[in-house]
């Protein structure tokens, strides 16, 4: 017998992967002395491994009547104590009455993590292995995470394209995000709204004339590499032609990447130098190609300097200028930054287009006369996504070991946007299903002849599965093409066979 259990986890996993992103809120309640929380691994699949991530659970903690969220120790199978957060504090008589806990945690292949939260009592503090750190001053805050150093301005400067903050990696800073105007300009706030051993978050805010308003929030996570950054617009339209602009002037690329298109050289070869990346400006082409991307239109810069494709939420084919990730680097200093989009529930178009995206959105990048730069249009709506600062060593690598031309922000966008483990940990894989109650659609129809294959389902979805661990959404991964194969093969095929397998 092939295992029913198996079959069906992989199956939900992949079919129905976009479909869990607003997955029920699930509270875990203070139950005697504690909170326990499993985290576990149902798929078994070597290659999918989820690496550290910030992790948030909604907690019941009335009943441990305490007012300081600092009350409690956080501490996993091994006894050992670590990092915590509470935010979102409700408070009741005083005393919190439910909250969020944040925390990191890793989960690799076919693991269980357990983490159970206790009264500290008089135990004393455990000591901070944080690697954020923040420096102060009457202007400024510079605070950092270990990788990614962020200034703070509290204060703008008379200069028109004002300085808000300035990124930068450990030892040097990079760019900086610039006021979107000052003319119109009513009113600016800044203020630090969550800090602590996991994650520091900012909240800034424009006002405009004629009541507009731009909200935007940046999120420091301990030891990432990236910065998380949550925007909303309320009442600018397109012709307003307002945009936030992220000025790269310390930083000098000289190859662009975004995914579908890069190409292999040589059809046997392999890795990293295997493929021919586009320069900044695009491919010189002897002739005009015959097949994207390699025609004029997808590599030449416009005369104003914008780059032919754009950081878009989605769009209804194969497409080589709408796409979720980019990637900027410098092979004479080592550096790449990127851009990727982290949550699509928080990119909100009011207009819902259809088909694609409506390019007023989505950010652009531009690069002239060696200088290097990228708008964020304020058009009403919602945006969210993260910028990377990194090694570019890590780009290589990463195709080095997959042979495929996909680089390290789309790594970040898997498994950190698309399958995060705060998405995916919340998922319900497992769970009782009586077969004799399941009605045979495909059967009934008369549509499919297929004989009961329970080997060929189990082998067909643990691939596709496994080839989400180097994938992207639009590239060497789900598409709307590859889901043909569930509609047309696998789902008749699983029902055809759902009665040979077992149900453990």
């Amino acid at each position: 017998m092939w295992c029913g259990r198996v079959m069906r986890l992989m199956f939900v996993f992949f079919m129905f992967m976009p479909l869990f992103a607003s997955a029920s809120i699930k509270w875990y309640k203070w139950n005697e002395d504690k909170i326990s929380i499993e985290l576990k691994d149902y798929l078994n699949i070597s290659e999918m491994k989820w690496p550290v991530t910030l992790l948030r659970y909604k907690v019941d903690i009335a009943n441990a009547r305490v007012s300081d969220p600092k009350s409690f120790e956080l501490i996993d199978e091994t006894g050992k104590s670590i990092s915590y957060q509470l935010t979102d504090l409700e408070m009741d008589k005083g005393l919190i009455s439910k909250a969020t806990l944040c925390f990191l945690s890793d989960l690799p292949s076919g693991a269980t993590r357990k983490f159970q939260l206790v009264l500290r009592g008089d135990k004393p503090l455990s000591s901070n292995s944080s690697h954020l750190k923040i420096r102060s001053s009457a202007f400024s805050d510079v605070v950092l995470n270990g990788q990614v150093r962020l200034e703070i301005n509290k204060k703008l400067s008379s200069d028109d394209r004002a300085i808000i903050v300035k990124l930068g990696n450990n030892t040097k800073w990079l760019g900086n995000l610039l006021l979107p105007e000052r003319e119109n300009l009513t009113d600016y706030q800044v203020m630090k709204t969550i800090d602590g051993d996991v994650f520091w978050e900012y909240h800034f805010r424009f006002c405009f004339e004629g009541s507009k308003k731009y909200d935007l929030k940046l999120r420091l996570i301990d030891g990432m590499d990236y910065v998380e950054m949550d925007e909303s617009m309320v009442g600018f339209n397109t012709n307003d032609q307002l945009s936030l602009i992220l000025d790269w002037n310390n930083f000098k690329p000289e190859i662009r990447y975004c995914p579908t298109r890069a190409s292999q050289i040589n059809k046997k070869g392999k890795g990293y130098t295997n493929y021919q990346w586009e320069p900044i400006e695009g491919l010189l082409l002897e002739k005009d190609g015959v097949s994207h991307p390699k025609t004029n239109v997808d590599q030449r810069n416009k005369e104003d300097g914008i780059l032919p494709f754009r950081l878009s939420s989605y769009h209804n084919w194969m497409t080589w200028w709408r796409l979720h990730t980019a990637a900027f680097w410098s092979e004479k200093t080592d550096q790449s930054v990127g851009i990727y989009i982290n949550d699509f529930e928080k990119w909100k178009d009011p207009s819902y287009p259809l088909w694609g995206s409506k390019e007023y959105l989505s950010v652009e990048y531009y690069y002239k006369n060696g200088q290097f730069y990228w708008k964020y249009p304020l058009v009403e709506g919602t945006r969210s996504t993260s910028i990377a600062l990194y090694a570019h060593q890590k780009d290589r690598e990463l195709v080095d070991q997959t042979n495929k031309p996909l680089v390290y922000i789309d790594y970040l966008r898997r498994w950190y946007g698309w399958i995060s483990l705060n998405k995916t940990k919340d998922w319900i894989l497992d769970y009782d299903s009586d077969y004799s109650m399941h009605q045979p659609f495909y059967q009934k129809l008369n549509q499919h002849h297929l004989k009961p294959d329970p080997k060929g389902v189990l082998e067909r979805l643990k691939r596709n599965v496994k080839e989400m661990a180097t994938a992207g959404e639009r590239s060497f991964g789900p598409t709307p093409v590859g889901a043909r194969e569930y509609l047309e093969t696998l789902t008749p095929l699983l029902e055809v066979s759902e009665s040979q397998f077992s149900k453990v």
